[in-house]
């Protein structure tokens, strides 16, 4: 019987946001940080950047607009009704926060921070 591989106690894992790491999510703050501060992006835009469809990217981006990850700014040009999003000050600190966490534990992970242990008793 092998029990799961468990951490070493000396090194502290990474907290990983979970607003931000559902697959989905991680791909939209991923696209909106490459734009420049106070710099925003169409729904139809980042609906074709991302491959999602319209349904799928709303229920997404509502859940990091509720989070204040996002801003939703909905307004007419002309009379063409246009969505703009773009990240907050709040989610592009949040986005930075897990990118360094993530990156620690790769980091870890690959230089051998990280040790598991087997328990192979009964195997």
């Amino acid at each position: 019987m092998s029990s799961q591989p468990v951490p070493s106690q000396d090194v502290p894992l990474a907290e990983l946001d979970p607003v931000i790491h559902a697959q989905a999510r991680l791909r939209v703050m991923a696209v909106l940080s490459t734009l420049t501060v106070g710099d925003k992006i169409t729904f139809p835009a980042l609906k074709d950047i991302l491959g999602m469809t319209a349904g799928n990217l709303s229920v997404h981006l509502r859940k990091l607009e509720d989070a204040d990850y996002i801003g939703v700014t909905k307004t007419h040009q002309g009379r063409t009704p246009v969505t703009f999003v773009a990240l907050t000050a709040r989610g592009r600190l949040a986005f930075d926060d897990y990118t360094a966490s993530l990156r620690l534990l790769l980091d870890s992970a690959t230089s051998g921070e990280l040790t598991a242990h087997r328990d192979d008793k009964g195997s």
